[in-house]
């Protein structure tokens, strides 16, 4: 295995897994992982366990059942639906789908919520239908306030890297601050 090819995760993402899932119309345990890991390490035992019980304790069978349902839904707000349906939050379910279908979906993401100042407030709606117009708006949100020359994935790391900047020229100020106290 060349495992050089992992170093750069997020290049792997949108070529190969991207690639993989377009061509075979679904993802094994590994790759679908892979997302989860890189949007956050952290809650991957939780989607484990949503695509065990999915899976019927078969790790692989949970994550090709999921992911080629997503493959087969008629359009995006279904396939958001769908990964949601097992339990798995707004912003792990957007990184899926943006690395699946980048052209159309970017990352909820708390920090690009806060560079745009709203939309923190998506992920907690229960309702289908109301999460979907939403994350629309958030989406569009997200095309409007940055340069539009960008993709939607640079976009996306565009509002994410300007809260980042911008929180840690707050931590400066607030340390400056506090020295001529």
């Amino acid at each position: 295995m060349d495992y050089l090819q992992f170093y750069d995760l997020e290049r792997h993402l949108f070529s190969k897994v991207h690639r993989t899932f377009h061509q075979e119309g679904c993802l094994n345990a590994f790759d679908f992982l892979l997302i989860v890991r890189w949007k956050s390490n952290r809650r991957k035992d939780l989607v484990i366990a949503r695509l065990l019980e999915n899976g019927g304790m078969d790790l692989n069978r949970g994550a090709s059942c999921l992911t080629r349902q997503v493959h087969q839904a008629s359009n995006h707000e279904e396939r958001l639906a769908i990964l949601m349906g097992p339990g798995i939050g707004l912003p792990m379910a957007t990184a899926i789908l943006t690395v699946l279908y980048p052209e159309d979906f970017t990352v909820y993401d708390q920090r690009a919520c806060n560079a745009l100042g709203g939309f923190s407030n998506i992920g907690s709606r229960t309702n289908p239908a109301r999460i979907w117009e939403g994350y629309k708006e958030y989406r569009e949100a997200v095309r409007e306030h940055t340069p539009g020359h960008l993709s939607l994935r640079d976009k996306d790391r565009w509002l994410w890297a300007k809260d980042w900047v911008e929180q840690l020229e707050r931590e400066i100020e607030d340390r400056s601050v506090a020295l001529t106290d």
